[in-house]
């Protein structure tokens, strides 16, 4: 199933502002929209001693539901495998990880982000 441009420019334009919110918030981002045999992780961002996989949920209106909902277990276990793959990958097995959702309202003006740092282990 092929994704509309418009939900990929949505997309792209919540993880831009995902990516501005984070880095005003003492991040640093080492990676986005990291590519696995398992799913795609959004955003990888490194604060202190941790590394965080970001997944970032864009949202024009409230009726499919908040972006936070849309995170479901299946989608959480596959961030963990992918995140377990890129760590493996790049020789970093004793990252210490935490998995956060940030969700950004693009409907606001200015759009609103949510972000929760540790959202599922």
């Amino acid at each position: 199933m092929q994704e509309d441009s418009s939900n990929i420019n949505k997309g792209n334009k919540g993880e831009d502002l995902a990516c501005i919110y984070l880095k005003k918030n003492g991040f640093r981002i080492v990676d986005r929209n990291i590519r696995t045999p398992f799913g795609e992780i959004d955003i990888i961002a490194k604060k202190k001693d941790f590394f965080h996989c970001f997944e970032v949920k864009s949202r024009n209106t409230m009726t499919f539901g908040s972006p936070f909902e849309a995170v479901t277990i299946n989608k959480q276990t596959r961030i963990r495998q992918a995140a377990e793959y890129y760590f493996t990958y790049k020789n970093k097995t004793e990252a210490r990880c935490l998995f956060g959702v940030i969700g950004v309202e693009l409907s606001n003006n200015p759009p609103t982000i949510e972000c929760m740092i540790d959202a599922f282990t």
